[in-house]
């Protein structure tokens, strides 16, 4: 379901309150988020998000995190995870190959 048809159903009146917030919330938790990736000293990467327009702000949460995680699992198998939103290279070549990915 789009925002249009959401707008649609609320201006209708087509269904109740508690049915439009619920397909709002989902609408919201679709919104992808994008990740800003910035270089700490000693080979490490740090995920940051970008606040979305409509002035609404998003964190990252985990789920965020697990395909970037098994990603590096498979592909860079060195890369230590040292934080929630920190990892740690062994080589400046794996750091741009990991931005050439998820930038």
């Amino acid at each position: 379901m789009q925002l249009d048809d959401i707008k649609s159903l609320v201006a209708g009146r087509i269904i109740g309150k508690s049915s439009v917030l619920k397909l709002w919330k989902e609408f919201d938790n679709m919104k992808p988020v994008k990740i800003v990736w910035h270089q700490l000293p000693g080979r490490k990467l740090k995920a940051t998000y970008v606040i979305l327009p409509r002035g609404r702000e998003y964190g990252l949460n985990e789920d965020d995190m697990i395909p970037i995680d098994e990603w590096l699992n498979e592909n860079i198998p060195s890369a230590r995870r040292l934080s929630f939103d920190t990892w740690l290279f062994k080589q400046d070549k794996h750091i741009t190959m990991f931005l050439l990915r998820w930038s």
